[in-house]
């Protein structure tokens, strides 16, 4: 079996990479992505966030974040989630992390067209699922059973995200919800 894989993958190798020089990019389930759309970019940076955005969005199929709502057209970074929860909760928040709210509060879910700023996550998608989860599991869910079921493909979350969504989850308090630290 060794000797036959050493014989059969040089083989695949060769094919995928003439396969390519004649345009065609291989994916994993088979997307039909063409190097003319991706080389049709004006520039190597579009390229790549051509190229991305076509593999997210296969990955991610049931993403909980609406990043077209994101005002700022910038990606979501750790600092900017740690600004949203200051923006929501700090009595006296910085213009940053007002900032950060009126940018990514409604693509996020935690706050409305309406008013970006006000905290308002009434049609969040990731509490629809906590309270969907709390239901099913008798009022009780372990952070693990959380991150393997929002974290990743997909949903897409990051752990980060979804410590962020846990905090305003309790804060929302519908249903009253309590975080419990524990070493597991």
């Amino acid at each position: 079996l060794k000797e036959k894989r050493r014989e059969i993958v040089p083989q695949i190798h060769k094919s995928q990479v003439d396969a390519y020089r004649k345009g065609r990019v291989f994916t994993r389930r088979s997307l039909g992505i063409k190097l003319s759309e991706i080389f049709r970019q004006a520039t190597a940076e579009q390229a790549i966030d051509f190229l991305a955005q076509k593999l997210l969005a296969d990955t991610y199929t049931q993403a909980l974040i609406n990043v077209s709502e994101f005002k700022s057209g910038k990606n979501l970074q750790l600092t900017d989630i740690r600004k949203v929860f200051d923006g929501l909760f700090s009595l006296n928040p910085s213009s940053a992390n007002k900032n950060a709210v009126e940018n990514y509060g409604v693509g996020l879910g935690l706050t409305s067209n309406q008013n970006s700023l006000v905290f308002n996550p009434g049609h969040c998608k990731v509490f629809e699922i906590l309270r969907q989860q709390l239901n099913q599991h008798q009022d009780r869910i372990t952070r693990n059973q959380l991150e393997k079921l929002l974290v990743g493909s997909p949903h897409g979350l990051t752990r980060d995200l979804l410590s962020l969504y846990l905090l305003c989850f309790v804060h929302y308090s519908n249903p009253r919800a309590e975080l419990e630290l524990s070493p597991e």
